[in-house]
């Protein structure tokens, strides 16, 4: 925790790999805490430096999740340098969170803390529902699926192309 408070850098696969600890979720909250505080820290950077029309709207009570690749994009043009700790779990092919996060414990813990957009379509046309793998583990992919669908995740999202649809249909 030390490491964290000094802004140490970590990764979504931190996450995932905290599910093999033996301490109840304990090191996978710290993480996601942080990077929900992270996150709040880097939208409000945005917020005062950059005018409101260049940025993402983010709904009420959601955290900056796929679109923090565009806000460190604008925070650049701008000039102003976010540090590399604020930069934790940002992808530049606009996936989310939950286009990472394996277990149901991580996604469910990840979604309380404020990461609420579920529906996030990345640069491949592709949410995270329409991404879980049911290669490793079918039970696991089970879940993840149903806690999606759960949360009203869009079960009937349109392709953009044939080779997304051959993407989604050999998963």
């Amino acid at each position: 925790m030390l490491l964290l408070k000094a802004e140490c850098l970590f990764s979504l696969d931190d996450i995932n790999a905290s599910d093999s600890c033996n301490d109840f979720g304990k090191r996978r909250s710290i993480f996601i805490n942080e990077l929900a505080n992270r996150r709040r820290r880097l939208w409000a950077l945005a917020q005062a430096s950059v005018p409101v029309d260049q940025l993402p709207v983010i709904k009420d009570g959601t955290l900056l999740n796929a679109y923090a690749g565009l806000v460190l994009d604008a925070l650049v043009t701008h000039k102003k340098n976010a540090f590399p700790s604020l930069q934790v779990g940002v992808d530049n092919r606009g996936r989310s969170v939950y286009h990472f996060l394996e277990t149901i414990d991580a996604i469910e813990a990840t979604y309380n803390v404020g990461f609420h957009d579920i529906d996030i379509v990345d640069s491949f046309g592709l949410t995270p529902l329409m991404t879980v793998d049911f290669k490793p583990k079918l039970l696991t992919s089970m879940k993840r699926l149903a806690w999606f669908i759960s949360k009203g995740a869009n079960s009937h999202p349109r392709l953009r192309n044939q080779t997304q649809q051959w993407f989604i249909s050999s998963t």
